[in-house]
C-alpha cells in the first residue's frame, strides 16, 4: 500500500502512526512518502515488515520510523 504517492500535508492534531494489535498479522509492505509533516511526529509502533518511509520533510517534527 503506498500513502502519499504524489503529496500531501499532516499538521498537528495527530500522528502519523503505523501500528498493529496483537490479534492480527503484522503490518507489511507498506510505503509512506512524499509529505510533509509538520508540529507532530511519525510514529511506527511495533515495526512493521518491509515497511519504507521516504521524501519525508519534518517540520518540528519526530521520525519515530524503524527505518
Amino acid at each position: 500500500m503506498n500513502i502519499a504517492a504524489e503529496s500531501g500535508k499532516v499538521t498537528g492534531g495527530g500522528d502519523v502512526r503505523l501500528a498493529a494489535r496483537t490479534q492480527f498479522a503484522n503490518s507489511s509492505d507498506i510505503t509512506i512518502q512524499n509529505l510533509t509533516i509538520s508540529n507532530t511526529a511519525v510514529n511506527e509502533s511495533p515495526c512493521a515488515v518491509n515497511s519504507t518511509f521516504r521524501n519525508l520533510t519534518l517540520v518540528n517534527a519526530r521520525d519515530n520510523s524503524c527505518d
